[in-house]
């Protein structure tokens, strides 16, 4: 085990009072006051807290309500709440019916902030919540694409904020009657379309125009967005002569080796899936719309029913708990729709990976509370415990190292992979 050297905690502390006031719970919840954790910017959102009060008061609990965006810009506030302070037990506070839209900046993690406040003594509880962009932007098939071969028919969009999508295609502009509705599970991206519907009448046609469009559901099936104008295209027979190369798959690789701080491996499968070799197939990959390292290198040849695959490097984004790794070919071939791939990616759940490197782990951010709930873990020298008791922590820092490299530290000593040999007050 290895001792820690260069990190320094740093603890403004003050004696801890008796807690007449304790914390239970805070949260975001919708509509039907269910706590949530993921909301779109067309819903309303609601704030919960609850705390437990021990000892009777004649003043009341005062509750207030904060909310931060992802970039650590206060964007709600709110204050006025109260209960009596004379009822010993669970006391609770709600807001409710607050338009998203009143508090949206950008997709990705808000952080909730409630105090309950009695007789001088403050309890302060968070909650995260992701707010995301219910838009959708139609990809393939693309407008006005002629003549395309592609069995099955897959059609895909882009997407974010809602339960599941409702697809719509007709051989009519204005979608009277339409001529076929299908939906995803869940909140896929993609869809494809029957070989053999029941209906005999949906069975498309060489030749035909047909148009579709998508609309975004939220989980009651209400329509909460939809895409613009709706896209057209046609199709032809398949040929006894095919070129489709397809991105099938996309690998995180933790345990390859990395160049930089931040970056993680990836592998993007790609397959000739047509009957002809190909050359100078360009393959790109993006996270969260990034180019990655190598993107956009080209395989020099590929087989008919060949796989290979591409080694390339990403950066996370910070302060996020999911990203989108998409991988694209640039190859104009009969079936363009397998031409890209999407992932999401669980950022937490790969910095708990044991074996990802520190350069990943290092994307968490302890704020001082998580910092001093691990110290108080992992102390067990009674000198040192006794140095600090009866003390709370107010802030924390990491003398001589950057943000990064201060939270790969505290992650090793919450692993035990580092300890604490000495500390004090300041």
């Amino acid at each position: 085990m290895k001792k820690i050297k260069v990190l320094i905690l740093l603890l403004a502390c003050a004696p801890r009072a008796f807690a007449a006031l304790q914390a239970v719970t805070a949260s975001a919840v919708d509509t039907a006051g269910s706590a949530r954790t993921n909301f779109n910017s067309n819903e309303s959102i609601g704030f919960l807290q609850k705390v437990s009060n021990n000892a009777t008061s004649n003043n009341l609990i005062a509750f207030t309500y904060s909310v931060t965006d992802p970039n650590g810009k206060q964007v709600f506030s709110h204050s006025g709440n109260a209960a009596p302070g004379s009822v010993t037990g669970e006391s609770a506070s709600q807001i409710t019916g607050i338009p998203v839209s009143q508090i949206y900046t950008v997709p990705g993690d808000y952080t909730l902030t409630t105090t309950a406040v009695l007789d001088g003594q403050t309890v302060t509880q968070t909650a995260k919540f992701q707010i995301t962009s219910p838009i959708i932007t139609l990809l393939y098939p693309y407008n006005s694409a002629k003549d395309l071969v592609a069995t099955p028919l897959t059609l895909s969009w882009a997407g974010s904020g809602a339960s599941r999508y409702r697809i719509l295609l007709d051989d009519d502009f204005s979608f009277y009657n339409t001529l076929f509705t299908g939906l995803t599970n869940g909140s896929e991206t993609t869809f494809t379309y029957p070989d053999n519907p029941t209906d005999s009448k949906q069975k498309l046609a060489a030749g035909q125009i047909y148009y579709w469009t998508v609309q975004g559901l939220d989980a009651n099936g209400n329509k909460i967005s939809e895409a613009g104008s709706p896209f057209n295209f046609t199709l032809q027979q398949p040929s006894s002569k095919s070129r489709d190369v397809a991105v099938t798959n996309i690998e995180i690789l933790p345990e390859a080796p990395v160049d930089e701080v931040g970056a993680f491996a990836f592998s993007v499968t790609v397959k000739n899936q047509g009957n002809q070799t190909e050359s100078n197939v360009p393959v790109n990959l993006y996270i969260n719309g990034n180019p990655a390292k190598n993107s956009g290198n080209s395989i020099a040849n590929i087989a008919p029913a060949e796989a290979k695959k591409v080694l390339m490097q990403g950066i996370l984004p910070a302060n996020v708990s999911m990203a989108i790794a998409l991988a694209t070919i640039d190859f104009f071939d009969d079936n363009i729709q397998n031409n890209r791939f999407s992932m999401n990616i669980d950022i937490k759940g790969l910095i708990k990976n044991e074996s990802a490197p520190k350069a990943i782990k290092a994307i968490i951010n302890y704020t001082f509370t998580q910092v001093w709930n691990i110290v108080q873990d992992i102390v067990f020298n009674p000198f040192i415990d006794k140095e600090l008791k009866g003390y709370q922590c107010a802030g924390w820092e990491a003398q001589g190292l950057n943000q990064d490299e201060a939270n790969a530290l505290v992650e090793d000593l919450k692993n035990g992979k580092a300890k604490i040999t000495k500390a004090w007050v300041k």
